[in-house]
């Protein structure tokens, strides 16, 4: 059973800019031409499409509608809004979102951020979980429905799905937000943007924490957003823009359950919804069995170089670091894994028991295939058959790479546009033990 749910949520804005207080009419997501996005994100190598001049079905939001129809919604929410686009929470974790276009997973959607393409190199999915914060720090956002002239080495048959962040050129205001919701969701943002210097130089910061738990029990999160831009622009043929950005988090995740489970801890009129099957309390303290922590950091150097008016050489070297996992459980209790043990009468994981028996207790309905309470027969020490512990997959990942792209226009029907896409990964995804459980 899916649950669409959303959150209910009261946010409070508090905003301090030097910059005046204005009203602007808000337009349609298609009536939005996309040179405007020059004026206010790092364009470089990005595939940006252009409005009536290049044949691919194309939605460009901006920063202004972002804030305006986001509020504490998940960040691939905001496509909701565009045609053929189908967005959803993965059974109710925090980031655990997934995007199709036409039809089409993430697999076969390039996602990029400023072009730097951000898919798995080993299986092209996307968690968004590791790109919450880009809500933050995003001034436009463009989506290419379909197959595209991408010059890029990436696979989007589905389409492209173009994040692009604010320059540190932008002008210069600084911002202090609080957002408040429902089940203890609390969400602080404090940035600032110096504006662009007389000799070129130019910066802009954000930090941002998020905190709380969505609409199921036991889905506890906690994210942090970091981002930092530098700017200098010597003249008008050169500009060099340096950003940094973020998002580690940890969020307790949940898997989707049978009518007749919501039901049991529930009335067969009134099911339980927010029933969540991957937690309990080991010493008073919340435990859920899948729990996924990650930080990715994105690092790029940027340089466009205007040679004259009819060539363009524009450059990014980046990097990126993944680091985190996903934990589950390993092993079992006579013969039964932890899902089928007996749980408390709210359903929730008894892990003050798992524990206790590890250690060597014998606990009455901790039965064997044949009816019978054993204790573990090495206590203390866990084995496949007899135990439980949590264990982590670590889905860790070093990535470097450089795009670079030359553009000369020969007049105004012929034109030339030539480049390099080069990468390196490497993944490393050892199997550890994260509790013991005792």
């Amino acid at each position: 059973m899916k649950s669409n749910l959303r959150r209910r949520s009261l946010s409070i804005v508090l905003t301090l800019s030097t910059a005046s207080i204005y009203f602007a009419q808000q337009k349609p997501l298609d009536t939005i031409k996309s040179n405007d996005i020059d004026e206010v994100v790092i364009m470089s190598v990005a595939d940006i499409a252009k409005d009536r001049k290049t044949p691919v079905a194309v939605s460009t939001i901006k920063e202004g509608q972002i804030v305006e129809r986001l509020g504490n919604q998940e960040f691939p929410e905001i496509l909701k809004s565009t045609p053929s686009i189908y967005t959803t929470k993965g059974g109710g974790g925090f980031g655990d979102a997934r995007v199709n276009v036409r039809g089409f997973d993430m697999n076969n959607i390039a996602v990029m951020v400023n072009g730097v393409p951000v898919n798995d190199m080993e299986s092209g999915a996307v968690y968004w979980s590791n790109w919450a914060g880009l809500s933050d720090v995003t001034s436009a956002m463009q989506i290419q429905r379909g197959l595209g002239s991408s010059k890029l080495a990436i696979a989007s048959v589905g389409g492209t799905i173009n994040v692009l962040t604010r320059a540190a050129d932008k002008k210069r205001e600084g911002n202090v937000t609080i957002g408040l919701g429902n089940d203890g969701y609390l969400k602080s943002l404090f940035s600032y943007n110096t504006g662009k210097s007389a000799k070129g130089w130019s910066s802009s910061f954000l930090m941002a924490r998020t905190a709380g738990a969505t609409y199921v029990d036991g889905s506890d999160f906690e994210a942090y957003n970091y981002y930092f831009a530098l700017g200098y622009q010597p003249n008008e043929k050169h500009d060099f823009q340096f950003t940094f950005t973020g998002a580690p988090q940890w969020h307790n995740q949940n898997y989707q359950s049978r009518i007749d489970v919501l039901q049991k801890y529930g009335s067969e009129d009134k099911p339980n919804r927010r029933y969540n099957s991957n937690w309990g309390y080991l010493n008073g303290e919340l435990m859920s069995q899948s729990v996924n922590f990650y930080s990715k950091p994105l690092m790029s150097v940027n340089w466009d170089w205007k040679i004259n008016e009819k060539s363009k050489l524009s450059t990014v070297l980046y990097a990126s670091w993944g680091r985190g996992g996903g934990t589950g459980v390993l092993g079992n209790i006579n013969g039964v894994n932890i899902n089928s043990l007996p749980k408390t009468q709210d359903g929730q994981l008894r892990f003050d028991d798992i524990y206790a028996w590890n250690q060597g207790a014998v606990i009455a309905d901790f039965k064997d295939k044949n009816g019978v309470a054993l204790a573990n027969p090495t206590p203390g020490i866990a084995t496949r058959s007899n135990g439980l512990v949590r264990r982590t997959h670590v889905n860790s990942h070093d990535w470097y790479g450089f795009l670079t792209n030359f553009q000369h226009k020969f007049n105004s029907n012929w034109s030339f546009s030539g480049g390099l896409d080069g990468r390196y990964y490497y993944g490393y995804h050892p199997g550890v033990i994260s509790d013991f459980l005792g």
